[in-house]
């Protein structure tokens, strides 16, 4: 093989020992061989070459021009493109050589299989030197990674629900496998008893995985209404595609649970009193929820009370507006004492137009009465005054009479010492006659 050695080299040839005849003055001569040998080069063979990472290495033949008489020495570099080094690749960075008389080598780039579904990557191989060779032309050689795993699947993580007022709901997805792509799915909302706009909001139709996730939100907005509808309505949401994944067209239902309830609330603030022929109350009555048409109220007094309204009447519109009524006592004459009466409200079947509402049950309202009236009995005098004299047959007179009414008959008895004569020694008052003063003639 030619030298590596690129020093001109000599020859030199020395006459000893002549026969016949004596060495001359010059028995030595030198000759010089002037070098001509270029070092080969050194570079690799292909420029590129692909290899699936599940293929555990890649193997890039680097080759010298012309083989030489010593080792050659070759160093180089591994770098990714778009492949990450120590995730997608690895590499010994030791020198690789080719051995005295050959002319080949190759260099092993460690390949990592993972479960990710991915684009094809790169990386390249870099030589950077060489020992007893020159570097060629073709000094660098990309290596392509082919992906082998498949597209992972997109499919909702269950069924879900939340209370009609619930803020920033959403539905859970989930990918099958985390992926190196971002992933794009695109819903549909395809069935439900749930009412777009009335019901729900979706703002968008799509919803993004990024790079490595497992799990992505679909966004969508509640309405709280204040209608009491069904325990639950639903929203069912199907998944129409999806960019560099597989999808589950299976549906997933999301419930919305109404929170309103169909009741009317009765308010008397520190209780109801009222007093017989002066102090009124009152009370206010409120639905807590809209209902689908109007809401007639009739309301029962006791006799003992009256009330500013016999029915109360609540539409859609005016449902919310709390409406008062006012209670009076009726001022009678009779002395029944302190006592509590009730005012019913009942839902009229008839013009309630709200099947709900049509189930109410009102509670009644307890009013506390306050009489003015004291049970008495009321003697009036002539001037005043009774006087009789002996022997005058005419004698004096008085009056008696009730100051209230009473529940039964009164007995008046009138007793006088011997001194004195009376033209009644007793009398009655009825509820019809309470009022009507009788006369007791004294003598």
């Amino acid at each position: 093989f030619p030298s590596h050695d690129k020093a001109d080299k000599t020859i030199v040839v020395t006459l000893s020992n002549p026969k016949g005849a004596r060495l001359g003055a010059i028995s030595t001569y030198t000759y010089t061989i002037q070098d001509n040998y270029a070092l080969p080069s050194v570079a690799f063979m292909q420029s590129t070459s692909s290899v699936f990472e599940n293929s555990n290495q890649a193997m890039m033949d680097v080759m010298l021009s012309a083989p030489v008489d010593q080792d050659v020495v070759v160093t180089y570099t591994a770098t990714g493109i778009s492949a990450v080094s120590g995730e997608d690749f690895t590499v010994n960075t030791s020198p690789i050589t080719i051995p005295a008389g050959g002319q080949r080598t190759t260099i092993s780039v460690g390949i990592l299989n993972d479960l990710i579904d991915e684009d094809h990557e790169t990386f390249k191989v870099t030589l950077t030197g060489a020992t007893g060779a020159d570097l060629g032309d073709s000094l660098e050689h990309v290596v392509t990674i082919q992906d082998n795993d498949n597209q992972p699947t997109v499919y909702f993580s269950d069924v879900f629900s939340g209370d009609e007022a619930t803020l920033d709901p959403t539905m859970t997805l989930v990918l099958s496998a985390p992926s190196n792509k971002e992933i794009t799915v695109s819903y549909a909302v395809t069935g439900g008893s749930a009412i777009q706009d009335v019901d729900y909001q979706f703002d968008t139709i799509t919803v993004f995985f990024p790079k490595g996730t497992t799990t992505a939100q679909i966004p969508f907005t509640l309405i709280d209404d204040l209608l009491d509808e069904e325990d639950s309505e639903t929203i069912e949401v199907s998944l129409v595609s999806a960019t560099d994944a597989l999808i589950d067209t299976t549906p997933s239902v999301y419930s919305i649970l109404d929170n309103d309830v169909s009741a009317v609330l009765v308010t008397a603030a520190g209780g109801t009193h009222v007093t017989e022929g002066s102090a009124t109350d009152s009370y206010t009555v409120v639905l807590q929820s809209e209902p689908t048409g109007d809401v007639v109220v009739d309301l029962s007094a006791d006799a003992q009370v009256m009330v500013s309204t016999p029915f109360l009447i609540f539409t859609p519109e005016t449902w919310a507006i709390p409406q008062t009524v006012s209670v009076t006592a009726l001022d009678d004459d009779l002395a029944q004492g302190a006592r509590a009466v009730e005012i019913v409200h009942v839902m009229n079947q008839d013009k309630t137009q709200d099947a709900r509402y049509q189930q109410v049950s009102v509670l009644p309202v307890s009013v506390d009465i306050t009489d003015n009236d004291t049970p008495g009995v009321s003697v009036i005098e002539t001037d005043g005054s009774t006087r009789v004299t002996e022997g005058d047959p005419v004698g004096d007179r008085y009056t008696v009479v009730l100051t209230t009414e009473p529940s039964a008959d009164v007995v008046v008895r009138v007793s006088h010492n011997d001194q004195l004569a009376s033209d009644v020694s007793i009398f009655t008052f009825t509820p019809d006659t309470w009022n009507v003063p009788q006369t007791v003639v004294v003598t």
